[in-house]
């Protein structure tokens, strides 16, 4: 190998490795920030979806202990028919 084809080979590699290296660690830092970012995101909407069910649903628990309540008013209260 010739002198020129071994400064060729030399300096190709020293502009490559560096250049790859900081592209595999800014790859890696911005794939960490978006999974963080995600998942941050997913546990909001986790979130915002139970308390949406909880306020949807928790008026329809208390109406059926009032009316259970109801209904055990009036069951007591009653004289059984013999």
């Amino acid at each position: 190998m010739t002198i020129r084809a071994k400064l060729i080979v030399s300096f190709i590699a020293a502009l490559l490795l560096p250049g790859v290296m900081i592209g595999g660690i800014a790859y890696n830092t911005a794939r960490n920030k978006v999974d963080d970012q995600m998942s941050a995101d997913v546990r909001a909407n986790v979130h915002l979806l139970d308390n949406l069910i909880t306020n949807t649903i928790s008026p329809e628990f208390k109406d059926v202990e009032y009316l259970t309540n109801s209904a055990a008013i009036k069951a007591a209260g009653e004289t059984p028919l013999l």
